[in-house]
């Protein structure tokens, strides 16, 4: 049985990893393989056993801080173990292999039925399924697959030179995630050979250096998307990698745990005039300045996710240092508590149409929807839901009003709020002043009509039974309403179908799909008519 050199990728009872030594371990007889595991948990050292280094994680202890996916802080440690040679350890294969592997199936005959496990039933549902052989024999036809998904296979290297080209020339998308792949000189050499190449999606793997892997120009001259998500790659070497893909529009870098988007070095401008889209979720930055003086690099960029990462400050921008190319922004997950970051965020994107900020610590401040609207005067879409003038207007109003009752505003003052003199001059300065004042709950509800029916409004003019007063908080969710209109019809089972009437007297539909949508952002106010039926 011939045994994996260092440095080959190798599969061992569903686990993955790499081999980082190859010889005896002391008080032991025999020969171990020292493996690197990409899954920290499934290790017990870093390398060292009983005091003797052996090997050392490249991904572990050289990168303190880093994890992808599964991988945890504090865990690198223990992605190291020792295992023997056996056949249970499973090197890799060709493209071509497992391409076959996965989509050619040898023929059952055409008038055999067979029993198929349908795989989300876990084994419990089982089906008779007649003609699978032409299914087979479509999928086997190699040279028409446009889409090919080797995720979590054993492909390891290409195949020998133009026979990729011949057997599946037509390949637009490839998945090649997860596999026993190391090097970029190997990836680079199976692009080169499909020509219609166009995405591709690397996650999950580990990747020698592009020093010792070498240039791969000309490999992926018409891709336009790649993923390299929980590849723990730096900034740098992605960079380096970028530079050969010329037409590339979409870059994703998630999982990778980056601090840092520096280079070290020079960053020529214009090196990707068609990069759009940057997804850097789930990664470690806290630097807005390093990040945004990075992403100004590219002409084209409008697109750039930086959810779930470290940022809890965003400073004002320097002069001319903006990013006025940025149209759509996620800073979900992030630690930003200050409404001073979000002015700070709408000078640094002036023009950003689409922003995402679900889970910080303003989504829990009072009417916060509104107040970050009133901040972006060209946002469109705010966390998934398009803004429409109205709620422009009113959002803009209501942050005006706050900051005249906050008495955040003085004739003699030099210095205004955020937007203060350019929507006074959009809507008129508050109509009088607040003095500052400490608000009782009972100030802040408003009274809604509420009545039944007996059959779904199809028309305007509908009849309405038992119809009350019903006193309640604006902030109060939809489905605390359904919940309250229950108790009050006396019944505690059933559902509550509602209806809002509109300023044309129409009537529209309150969905399930608005149950975690406040009454003020639904659109209700005083003197709102509803109307419910109980139904089973």
């Amino acid at each position: 049985m011939q045994r994996p050199a260092c440095g080959t990728r190798i599969k061992y009872a569903n686990s993955v990893g790499t081999v980082r030594y190859v010889g005896p371990v002391e008080n032991t007889s025999g020969t171990w393989l020292g493996i690197e595991w990409d899954d920290s948990d499934r290790g017990k050292h870093d390398g060292a056993k009983d005091g003797k280094r052996y090997f050392s994680c490249r991904w572990g202890s050289a990168y303190p801080n880093r994890y992808p996916f599964n991988l945890k802080p504090g865990r690198f440690p223990t992605a190291g173990s020792f295992i023997r040679p056996s056949s249970n350890v499973r090197s890799g294969i060709s493209f071509l292999e497992a391409l076959s592997e996965k989509y050619i199936d040898q023929l059952h005959g055409t008038s055999s039925q067979e029993t198929v496990v349908l795989g989300s039933s876990l084994g419990s549902i089982q089906v008779e399924a007649v003609g699978l052989d032409k299914v087979r024999s479509n999928l086997s036809r190699l040279e028409r697959l446009k889409v090919v998904s080797l995720d979590g296979t054993r492909v390891a290297f290409p195949d020998a030179q133009g026979r990729i080209r011949d057997t599946c020339p037509n390949i637009r998308g490839l998945d090649l995630s997860l596999t026993l792949v190391s090097s970029w000189a190997s990836v680079a050499q199976i692009a080169s050979e499909l020509p219609l190449l166009q995405q591709l999606s690397l996650n999950r793997n580990r990747f020698l250096s592009l020093e010792r892997d070498g240039a791969f120009s000309n490999s992926f001259l018409n891709l336009t998307e790649i993923q390299l998500n929980g590849t723990l790659l730096t900034w740098r070497e992605a960079n380096g990698i970028i530079r050969q893909m010329p037409s590339l529009r979409v870059l994703e870098l998630g999982y990778n745990a980056l601090s840092s988007l520096s280079t070290g070095g020079s960053e020529e401008r214009n090196t990707h005039p068609l990069l759009h889209t940057l997804n850097l979720d789930n990664n470690k930055l806290v630097d807005w300045i390093d990040v945004a003086s990075s992403i100004s690099i590219f002409p084209s960029m409008e697109t750039v996710v930086l959810s779930a990462n470290g940022f809890s400050m965003i400073p004002p921008p320097a002069p001319n240092a903006s990013l006025p190319n940025i149209k759509h922004l996620s800073v979900s997950s992030n630690s930003l508590g200050s409404w001073r970051d979000l002015e700070n965020l709408s000078e640094w994107c002036p023009y950003l149409e689409n922003l995402s900020g679900q889970d910080t610590p303003l989504n829990a401040k009072p009417q916060s929807r509104s107040l970050v609207i009133a901040r972006f005067p060209r946002l469109l879409r705010l966390d998934g839901t398009a803004i429409s003038e109205r709620e422009r207007r009113d959002a803009e109003i209501l942050y005006l009003t706050q900051l005249a009752r906050e008495g955040a505003v003085r004739a003699d003052d030099i210095s205004k709020p955020f937007r203060w003199d350019e929507l006074c001059d959009k809507h008129g300065p508050p109509t009088e002043e607040v003095k500052p004042k400490e608000e009782k709950l009972s100030s802040q509800l408003i009274t809604i009509l509420v009545g039944s029916i007996n059959s779904p409004p199809v028309q305007r003019s509908i009849e309405v039974h038992d119809e009350k007063p019903l006193s309640v908080l604006p902030t109060m969710i939809l489905r605390n309403l359904r919940n309250k209109i229950k108790k009050l019809h006396g019944s505690a089972r059933g559902k509550v179908e509602l209806w809002i009437r509109m300023r044309d007297n129409a009537w529209a539909e309150l969905s399930k799909d608005d149950d975690s949508s406040t009454l003020d952002w639904l659109g209700l106010e005083n003197d709102s008519h509803i109307v419910y039926r109980m139904s089973k």
